[in-house]
């Protein structure tokens, strides 16, 4: 049974209802959508004893504050920011109590970008489709749109939270977030579109995050590559983290709610386990390409999730 657990007392820039997005509908044109930094949400979730693709609270450059409505045990995952239980600080990446009528203030982040508030039986919102996933553009999942000022939140306050006092995270397991990312891409076929020259200065250009950057892709400043074929490709399937080349030559990173199909080349794929990494760079900070083989990009993924069980079987 759910009630009212949190108000929104300011909402912040970007402040929304994710999980990890809706699987299984691509072919009818729906988005999978969810978590910008899936990562901090799964580990923010594990905190508080919550299933972890639970839905939680996503927080674009912080700036916003809550009130508690009823008593419950939350984390606050991703960026590094000063956050505030009633005037006094509580630690990142670590689960507390909060009380009925205590304010909880994030902060604006001094590395990273983005905040998640994973809240014990996690937070009420429209289902679609299987996912409780805001997507702006479709009006649908959470509340269907930004949260914002005075929003009153429901949740669950019938759970207990004792047992996961104990429950923490090794260091090695808490990201660090800087104003330049090297981010490891493995090359795609369609590479062979652009001219090798082109190719050799993708990996050696310092790229700048544009303003012009959302949820949908991150667009790139910096200098435009070429084609070596001038025509686009038969629209294909675009999967997460693909970094796609239209006409103007400046690369798009593609990432939470990306479109299903699309029809420039995409020169990479930023590796699984960097792509929450990239979510993090907020615009006007840098990043750079190096490239990967597939198999050493699963490698990378398959150690992650070892380190990610064994936290769970020892908590």
């Amino acid at each position: 049974m759910t009630h009212p657990i949190l108000e929104i007392t300011k909402a912040g820039l970007h402040t929304s209802i994710q999980d990890l997005g809706r699987y299984g509908y691509q072919e009818y044109g729906v988005i999978v959508g969810g978590a910008m930094d899936s990562y901090a949400l799964r580990l923010g979730n594990y905190l508080v004893g919550n299933r972890e693709g639970e839905a939680a609270i996503e927080m674009f450059y912080g700036n916003t504050i809550f009130r508690i409505l009823a008593s419950s045990y939350i984390a606050i995952t991703g960026a590094k920011t000063r956050v505030l239980l009633n005037g006094t600080t509580v630690p990142l990446w670590k689960g507390f109590h909060v009380e009925k009528g205590d304010y909880l203030e994030i902060g604006v982040p001094e590395e990273g970008y983005i905040n998640y508030l994973a809240i014990r039986g996690g937070i009420h919102g429209e289902v679609f489709l299987n996912s409780k996933s805001t997507y702006l553009r479709g009006r649908f999942g959470g509340l269907g749109r930004l949260l914002k000022n005075r929003d009153i939140l429901l949740g669950r306050t019938d759970v207990k939270s004792d047992h996961l006092l104990k429950r923490s995270l090794a260091k090695e397991l808490i990201p660090t977030y800087s104003k330049h990312l090297t981010a490891r891409v493995v090359i795609t076929p369609q590479a062979n579109y652009f001219t090798k020259e082109s190719i050799r200065r993708f990996f050696s250009t310092v790229y700048t995050v544009s303003r012009q950057s959302d949820r949908m892709g991150y667009r790139l400043d910096g200098e435009p590559l070429e084609y070596r074929i001038h025509q686009n490709i038969i629209t294909d399937a675009i999967p997460l983290g693909a970094i796609q080349v239209p006409d103007n030559g400046l690369p798009i990173i593609l990432l939470s709610d990306h479109q299903t199909t699309g029809g420039y080349p995409k020169i990479g794929i930023i590796a699984s386990v960097d792509i929450p990494l990239v979510a993090q760079l907020r615009p006007g900070q840098t990043l750079s390409f190096k490239p990967i083989s597939v198999q050493k990009s699963q490698e990378l993924w398959i150690e992650q999730e070892k380190q990610l069980v064994i936290t769970k079987l020892t908590s």
